[in-house]
């Protein structure tokens, strides 16, 4: 995920999408061998693409589009911080919802504003994005990770233009800001 020099040399660090291919592969095969150890959104991108592969236009055609539900947090996990904040996941440190030491951890997960806002994500439709709209993929897509929209524009509601497959294809053109 393109994080601060990381996201200045963006074009230069990020992988060619024969390297993205040839890390899901092995990423697959690792979980293959090693089971659910071998977890995480990036796997779970494999798994939509290899869907979105195998299925032709006829297949799409007609299906209710997802919503942004490319994540488990806050749905089967979240982050506890070394220094006690509670944040959605780890690749979003700075996204503080509250402090174990000053609420209980109960509170936190069901009253906490920033997590009421991070769930929903799951009610955004992805054909109510503009960067959506008219894209064949809906009904297989879950919107990616919400930690690059975060990072790249400030907001978990849209989807991860890093998971999206039309970019992945090279349909679409990924500009960073």
């Amino acid at each position: 995920m393109p994080e601060g020099r990381g996201l200045k040399n963006y074009k230069d660090l990020s992988l060619k999408r024969e390297e993205w291919e040839e890390a899901l592969n092995l990423l697959g095969e690792l979980r293959r061998t090693y089971g659910p150890v071998i977890a995480g959104t990036i796997l779970d991108q494999g798994d939509m693409y290899d869907s979105m592969r195998h299925m032709g236009r006829e297949d799409l055609q007609g299906l209710p589009p997802n919503s942004l539900s490319g994540c488990g947090a806050l749905i089967r996990e979240c982050a506890v911080r070394p220094d006690g904040w509670i944040t959605p996941c780890d690749r979003l440190p700075d996204l503080k919802a509250g402090h174990i030491h000053e609420h209980r951890f109960r509170e936190i997960w069901h009253s906490s504003e920033v997590f009421e806002t991070f769930r929903k994500r799951r009610e955004v439709l992805l054909s109510e994005l503009e960067e959506c709209r008219g894209c064949l993929y809906h009904p297989v897509c879950t919107g990616g990770c919400p930690a690059a929209p975060y990072v790249l524009y400030g907001t978990v509601m849209t989807r991860d233009p890093l998971g999206c497959y039309r970019i992945y294809l090279g349909e679409e053109a990924f500009n960073v800001l």
